[in-house]
């Protein structure tokens, strides 16, 4: 080692510095948003905890971000004729569909769109999966969110 000294080049010892700046930036912006989920998850399971909100009282619909993930009850009928599938959905291997269908409430007339689940679609694309109708009246319990 005797004859050997470490001397970088001005443009070297720049790119360190800029790569240094970069990368110590991107670990704060990581821990900003470790925190922004932390928070997240924890209002989530906040709005988990409370009492199912009844759709039947639009009284205390204000801004809907309040209600995100709470749980929710709902008297009412599907409206089967406007129902939507939702195409290239695959689940364990196997394409089908999510099952969209208005539901309007029996008290206020509002309609809201439930998810209804996820259906095996027919192994003929032109054939559309044979869905279970619901008539009548009957109430729903579920999670209020948006997608």
């Amino acid at each position: 080692m005797g004859q050997w000294s470490f001397r970088p080049r001005l443009v070297v010892s720049m790119l360190a510095l800029v790569f240094f700046t970069l990368f110590v930036r991107l670990g704060l912006w990581q821990l900003e948003r470790a925190e922004y989920k932390a928070n997240r998850y924890q209002s989530f399971v906040e709005r988990q905890q409370q009492a199912p909100l009844n759709l039947m009282d639009w009284s205390h619909v204000g801004n809907v971000e309040d209600m995100l993930w709470r749980r929710v009850v709902a008297t009412g009928r599907f409206d089967e004729n406007k129902q939507v599938l939702l195409d290239n959905r695959v689940i364990k291997g196997q394409a089908g569909y999510f099952v969209y269908t208005p539901f309007q409430l029996e008290a206020s007339g509002q309609f809201v769109l439930v998810n209804r689940g996820w259906v095996a679609a027919p192994d003929r694309r032109e054939l559309l999966p044979a869905l279970r109708e619901n008539r009548g009246t009957i109430t729903l319990r579920g999670h209020l969110k948006a997608e």
